[in-house]
């Protein structure tokens, strides 16, 4: 009896992780020396509406179609890329981003999280990766850069290797 519950119990512990759903949320922050004294900021304070951080569940599809009417965002359904696509919608200030300007994407998962990631080169569009950067800050936290040279033309990307 007490193996029968032992086994009961360790199939339900298998079956709750194998169906636990993998989240993410996603931030946005700018920082300019002309535009907001060189200061970091969240993007909500140009429009709640438009810079809001939002949550998706990893999925075989694309999570946040338009995130900042500027980014599809898309994660592997098996955790092992994150792709940053520039939407037709985007419109820069710049293009491509001018030194001293930096555009960052804040991600913190939920479940099954990163424990480091990297650039992929070989996938991402060059004009853009170029200027990125991506760094872990914890496992389940990360963090996406752009900086000077960033080519925001659509269709371009940036592929993350997750780990």
């Amino acid at each position: 009896m007490f193996h029968k519950s032992i086994l009961a119990a360790a199939v339900a512990l298998t079956a709750g992780a194998a169906s636990a759903d993998t989240m993410f949320t996603v931030a946005n922050t700018f920082q300019d020396p002309q535009m907001n004294g060189g200061n970091e900021i969240s993007t909500i304070a140009f429009s709640a509406d438009v810079y809001a951080n939002q949550a998706a569940t990893v999925s075989a599809d694309i999570e946040i179609p338009n995130f900042v009417n500027f980014y599809e965002i898309d994660v592997a359904e098996d955790m092992s890329t994150l792709t940053m696509t520039v939407s037709e919608t985007a419109k820069p200030a710049n293009n491509p981003m001018p030194a001293e300007r930096f555009d960052r994407y804040y991600y913190t998962f939920t479940g099954a999280g990163p424990a480091s990631a990297s650039i992929n080169a070989d996938a991402s569009t060059a004009a853009i990766a170029d200027g990125a950067t991506v760094a872990v800050t914890t496992t389940g936290r990360l963090v996406v850069a752009f900086g000077e040279g960033a080519d925001f033309t659509p269709g371009n990307k940036v592929v993350v290797n997750l780990q």
